[in-house]
């Protein structure tokens, strides 16, 4: 009797049997093969083994030098070089050879002499005006004492809301942003810095200052740009040459919103 009531429950419960049994084989699986793959994940990566002979190196001239030292397993540069056998020769562009170093006792030693000249050195400066800064007399430059001016300080872009307004609005792409648009618009200056003004660009191309709120994309440009986009009459072409120019960073913060603005690539990529 007892032998039927139990063929019966498990005639009843074949199906919990069988979970039980899958879950038991899941459990020795992951316990011998798992901890091995567990262990190739997150093992330490091996150490670099240490050094057990100094490094030698074969000269030239048939000597040789220790140049790194085997310390309590360690490699340690002993500073040594290889002697010199020889002297070191230039060839001139008159085809004379000039001596530039002389090897005494294994060691070069710089003789001063240098190939003669010919012409004078001639810098182009950032203008596109020339200046002659040495003079080649009796075949040794001679300085003239003349230098490029220097390159004169950016002067201040002013930003302000009305003028960002007026810019992008030029612009269909800006003017049909949809009405939860979210973008930060920052500037650096012509030396690399930061600028402490933060935009932002909303619905409809609406230029505000920042508060805060979160944003879907970044713009980062050089104020120095500005008057070239205004003075443009394709604003996205040059918007596209001067992130090209890397004076434009453009980049997607919520990667969520990019359906919103996958029509905004044709004008700026992100």
């Amino acid at each position: 009797m007892e032998k039927r009531v139990w063929k019966e429950k498990v005639r009843k419960n074949w199906y919990w049997i069988v979970i039980a049994a899958i879950i038991i084989l899941l459990i020795v699986g992951v316990s011998a093969f798992g901890s091995k793959f567990f262990e190739k994940v997150f093992k330490n990566k091996p150490k670099t083994p240490p050094c057990t002979a100094d490094v030698t190196l074969a000269c030239e001239d048939g000597s040789t030098i220790i140049t790194q030292k085997c310390i309590d397993g360690v490699l340690s540069n002993t500073g040594k070089i290889c002697p010199c056998i020889r002297d070191i020769n230039t060839t001139c562009e008159d085809n004379s050879i000039v001596t530039t170093h002389r090897c005494i006792n294994g060691t070069l030693i710089s003789t001063g002499k240098v190939c003669p000249c010919f012409s004078y050195i001639i810098t182009t400066c950032y203008d596109g005006s020339k200046v002659t800064s040495h003079n080649c007399v009796n075949g040794t430059y001679i300085s003239t004492g003349k230098a490029c001016p220097p390159r004169p300080a950016p002067e201040p872009i002013n930003l302000n809301i009305q003028r960002l307004q007026a810019l992008f609005q030029k612009s269909n792409y800006f003017t049909k942003l949809p009405s939860n648009a979210a973008i930060l618009l920052t500037f650096f200056d012509g030396n690399g810095v930061m600028r402490p003004e933060k935009f932002f660009i909303s619905g409809g191309g609406i230029i505000s200052n920042y508060d805060g709120r979160g944003y879907d994309l970044e713009f980062t440009m050089g104020d120095y740009r500005i008057p070239e986009l205004e003075g443009s009459s394709d604003f996205c072409a040059t918007l596209t040459k001067i992130k090209e120019q890397q004076d434009l960073r453009a980049g997607l913060k919520n990667i969520l919103s990019v359906g919103k603005y996958a029509y905004l690539k044709n004008c700026v990529s992100f």
